[in-house]
């Protein structure tokens, strides 16, 4: 006689989704507002300036204030324009919150939360720097693809639910190193998700992947992985990105991670940063004339970098156009002002300065070294430097700069979002700067080549080399261009003059940056004219070698 079987249903841990009828959208930090957000404490607070702000797990990062009426932390916009939001309750054993107490065990069948939202995760690893919300930029959206900003909250899930089920006798830790070894892609995550549900083991496919993902000759290795991160890295970079690309160290092996850098195109410097050498442009706001940088041959680097992310000086240089202008429509910093040219050691004084000759030597002497890397001390420089002091300035007036792009083809550059995402060694104190869409240009003590420089017009739609720009006006009149660059340092906004020069040097024939004004450009849209059309001089920096 057959045995009678009795059927019972099996205690499954549920997830937790927030109520239907709350909603965290209107107090939801924004990606970009974090930057270096310090790590939970034992709370789950992360604390910045008195403020707390609290990870709600599936949701993303809220800013709370504890109400009193409700005995309770709430989320609260920054800014205040809304009222304040749902309460918040820690979550027990975790750094997360949720929007109501955590559910207990209930019994209920086993099925798939396939036909299930999964909701969305606003954590990427980086920290936040509070910022008043701008319009958002109207730009064309990535591809579609498995998107990775799930990747934690899946990997989370996968943890928490099947994987603990299976191997119940393993850590949170263990889980996570475990998991970690598969080498999954987001949308592989995904994938095992669904078929752990269905049915609890680890799948044939999962087995064969990770299998493939330690053989180091299969060239196809990474192609999974590549299919799905590289259509977003471009997104990344320019700020424009809808997906999180920040969790993959926690979803890679450190080998796995390193070789798909590679065949994505980054190499690794000696100071152990991720950076490219194929951007074809960047573009940077100078208060630097085109005659200034045209004559002397190079551009400078002008700031005093600590020497933390490239292999040589560090240039600070944006991949937005957009950025680029608005540190172009600033006024220049009063410090660069204080010197004649580029190539001066020292700084000078103003005439109205009454100070002693002693003072300004030691003042000069505190400038150089915490602030101005333009002096090129220890230089290499075909330059031959100024070491005047004590000269009356003729520049402290100045009211305008200027909007330039640099050809960096065949240049190192260490981009921050990539280095954020993909490099969380790199992140130590001080190593990057810490503006949104800033990236570090490696260059010698002498600086670029003035023949990879190029000076917008005020439109920033029409761009021309600094050289052609300062032959042509030498071509007009010996002296003209000295009159204009005199005008702009005594204060005059002269804008047209430099406009006007830049549209004859373009009806001369000259090679022309022409960019459309309906769109927002960043550095891997420009294309430069034909390389028969320009001086090879720009061409002779050799890409720099990959120390690993």
């Amino acid at each position: 006689m057959p045995t009678k079987l009795d059927i019972t249903e099996i205690p499954v841990r549920q997830l937790l989704q927030p109520s239907a009828d709350s909603n965290l959208a209107a107090y939801l930090l924004r990606p970009a507002m974090l930057r270096t957000m310090p790590r939970p404490d034992e709370q789950g607070f992360r604390t910045i300036v008195a403020r707390k702000f609290v990870d709600v797990k599936n949701e993303g990062t809220v800013y709370v204030e504890f109400d009193d009426a409700t005995a309770a932390y709430r989320a609260t916009d920054l800014y205040k324009k809304h009222p304040q939001g749902p309460a918040l309750y820690k979550n027990d054993g975790e750094a997360t919150w949720s929007q109501r107490p955590q559910a207990r065990e209930t019994v209920t069948l086993k099925r798939s939360l396939a036909d299930e939202p999964v909701p969305e995760t606003t954590l990427p690893g980086k920290h936040p720097r509070v910022q008043s919300p701008g319009p958002q930029r109207s730009v064309e959206p990535p591809p579609a693809s498995p998107r990775p900003e799930l990747s934690q909250n899946l990997r989370a899930q996968l943890i928490d639910g099947p994987l603990q089920s299976l191997y119940p006798d393993k850590t949170a830790n263990e889980l996570e190193t475990f998991l970690r070894s598969y080498n999954l892609s987001p949308g592989q995550q995904t994938r095992l998700h669904k078929d752990m549900l269905e049915n609890l083991k680890i799948p044939e496919w999962a087995e064969q992947h990770k299998q493939m993902s330690r053989d180091t000759g299969n060239p196809r290795r990474h192609d999974l992985l590549y299919s799905e991160i590289e259509p977003n890295l471009r997104h990344l970079r320019n700020g424009t990105a809808t997906t999180g690309l920040y969790e993959l160290h926690l979803s890679l092996t450190h080998e796995y991670l390193d070789s798909f850098l590679v065949k994505a195109g980054y190499s690794r410097n000696r100071n152990n940063c991720l950076y490219r050498t194929d951007i074809p442009a960047v573009f940077r706001g100078d208060e630097r004339t085109p005659f200034e940088l045209a004559n002397d041959g190079w551009m400078l680097p002008r700031y005093n970098h600590k020497p933390y992310a490239t292999t040589q000086k560090a240039m600070s240089v944006t991949v937005s156009l957009k950025a680029a202008k608005m540190y172009g429509e600033d006024e220049p910093d009063p410090e660069y002002l204080l010197y004649n040219s580029q190539t001066n050691k020292y700084p000078g004084k103003q005439p109205d300065d009454a100070s002693g000759d002693s003072d300004a030597s030691d003042a000069s002497d505190v400038s150089t070294t915490s602030k101005i890397a333009s002096s090129g001390s220890e230089s290499d420089s075909s330059l031959q430097l100024d070491l005047e002091r004590n000269y009356e300035t003729t520049r402290h007036k100045q009211q305008i700069q200027f909007v330039y792009a640099i050809d960096s083809r065949n240049m190192e550059i260490v981009l921050g979002e990539e280095n954020h995402a993909f490099n969380r060694a790199a992140n130590g104190p001080n190593w990057f700067p810490e503006d949104d869409l800033e990236a570090l240009l490696s260059v010698s003590r002498r600086g670029i080549s003035a023949d990879r420089i190029w000076v917008f017009d005020s439109s920033h739609q029409k761009a021309v080399r600094v050289k052609d720009l300062q032959d042509h006006a030498d071509d007009t009149d010996d002296a003209y261009a000295r009159r204009v660059e005199e005008r702009t340092h005594s204060g005059v906004d002269n804008k047209d003059e430099y406009d006007r020069l830049i549209a004859e040097v373009a009806a001369t024939g000259k090679p022309v940056l022409s960019l459309s004004g309906d769109k927002e450009w960043f550095a891997n849209d420009i294309v430069w004219p034909s390389l028969s059309e320009i001086s090879t001089n720009a061409a002779l920096d050799l890409p720099p070698q990959s120390i690993t």
